[in-house]
């Protein structure tokens, strides 16, 4: 994306843009891990994604959830104060 793009509402728009995208990335992650054990969803991912390395990414970063919780609450806190 172009930078002009990114900026055109501002800083507040690029940060409010940014942290929209940080939170669905983390939505779509955890999504495939809530309903049902780990190992039913990693078989779940590896039907659903061709790519290896997408699938590692995905455990990966699942594998920090209890970090990503605590950043999420973090952001969520400082949204709600301002």
């Amino acid at each position: 994306m172009c930078l002009s793009h990114r900026y055109r509402n501002g800083i507040r728009g690029f940060t409010k843009a940014s942290v929209q995208e940080l939170l669905r990335h983390y939505l779509r992650v955890e999504q495939l891990f809530q309903s049902s054990s780990y190992d039913k969803s990693i078989d779940q991912l590896r039907r659903q994604e061709a790519d290896m390395n997408d699938i590692v990414a995905t455990i990966f970063s699942h594998s920090q959830v209890i970090g990503k919780n605590q950043l999420v609450i973090r952001i969520i806190v400082s949204y709600d104060l301002k």
